[in-house]
């Protein structure tokens, strides 16, 4: 235990006693609370102990999913990939994190420089990019009409009529086959 953090060897310690996992005090700067979420995840791989890092995982995604600004969810992209690297399991918590943001994230200046650091997210990018080509070229030309007086949009290819009335057009859309999941 020597050298591991004290507030996580405590979080440990707590776990192995049956006592509830309790994140850290809301008087924490965002970086302490990451990296606090950080030192469990890496204590309890270090002492093998799936539960409280599965624990300490879903805190952290909770805590870095509920901040609001990009830039303060790339410092903790950055901390978790850059001071916790030797951790692939924070890896994957960076590239689950960042990729429903990535359009807030490319509005900073750092984020390019991160980025071409972290090969499996740049991978992951790759393979949704290569996935929407793909299913861009299954999808076919359709119309979408508004309804004047019910106020729906219709996606449909013919232009229908609602309330004995037709719809006016907005224009064309693309919309992808559904193939329902069985």
């Amino acid at each position: 235990m020597k050298g591991d953090d004290p507030d996580a060897v405590e979080a440990m310690l707590r776990h192995l006693y049956s006592l509830r996992f309790t994140p850290p005090t809301l008087s924490l700067k965002t970086d302490d609370k990451v990296r606090y979420y950080c030192n469990v995840v890496s204590v309890a791989d270090k002492y093998d102990l799936p539960t409280l890092a599965a624990e300490a995982h879903q805190g952290l995604m909770t805590f870095v999913t509920s901040l609001e600004e990009a830039t303060s969810l790339l410092e903790a992209l950055i901390i978790l990939t850059d001071e916790y690297s030797e951790h692939d399991s924070l890896e994957q918590c960076a590239t689950m994190l960042a990729a429903p943001h990535m359009e807030e994230l490319a509005s900073l200046p750092a984020f390019p420089l991160w980025l071409t650091k972290r090969r499996l997210i740049v991978q992951e990018l790759i393979d949704d990019a290569a996935k929407f080509r793909s299913n861009f070229k299954t999808m076919k030309s359709t119309s979408v009409w508004w309804c004047a007086f019910c106020k729906n949009l219709l996606v449909v290819k013919v232009q229908p009529k609602c309330w004995r009335n037709s719809c006016g057009s907005m224009g064309t859309a693309y919309v992808h086959d559904f193939v329902p999941d069985c």
